[in-house]
C-alpha cells in the first residue's frame, strides 16, 4: 500500500501522465502505400505499427528512454530518434509527420522541422 501511494505521489509530482509521441502519415494520397514503423527503446521493441495514409498513431513513452525508429515506405527507409530526453523531456507530446520527403518533428503541430529524409540505398 505504501509503495503504491509513493509511486502515485511521484507520478503526480512529476507532471502526471507520460508524454505521447505521435506519428502521422501525411504522405500523398496518390501513394496509398502504408508506412511501417519499428520502435525500440531500452533495448526492447516497443511496437511495430503500420500507418495508412492520414492515420495518427500515438505511443506513451518513458521520459528517460531514447526511442529509436526505423520507418519503411515502399522501397524507401529512414531512421531517427522519435523521443530524446534532452530534446523532449517536459513536453506533453512530440509529433512526427511523415510525407513524401521524410519525417519532420513538432511540439505544437504548427511549426515543423525536417529531421529524417527517405533513403533508397
Amino acid at each position: 500500500m505504501f509503495l503504491a501511494l509513493a509511486v502515485l505521489t511521484i507520478r503526480l509530482e512529476g507532471g502526471g501522465a507520460l508524454p505521447v509521441v505521435h506519428f502521422i502519415n501525411a504522405a500523398s494520397r496518390n501513394n496509398p502505400a502504408p508506412i511501417n514503423l519499428q520502435i525500440k527503446a531500452g533495448g526492447k521493441w516497443r511496437g511495430s505499427p503500420q500507418l495508412s495514409p492520414g492515420q495518427d498513431y500515438g505511443i506513451r513513452v518513458e521520459v528517460d528512454d531514447v526511442y529509436f525508429v526505423v520507418a519503411v515506405f515502399g522501397l524507401r527507409f529512414t531512421e531517427f530518434h522519435a523521443y530524446e530526453p534532452a530534446r523532449d523531456k517536459g513536453r506533453a507530446a512530440v509529433y512526427w509527420r511523415a510525407d513524401n520527403g521524410g519525417f519532420a518533428i513538432s511540439h505544437d503541430k504548427t511549426h515543423w522541422k525536417p529531421v529524417a529524409t527517405w533513403e533508397s540505398e
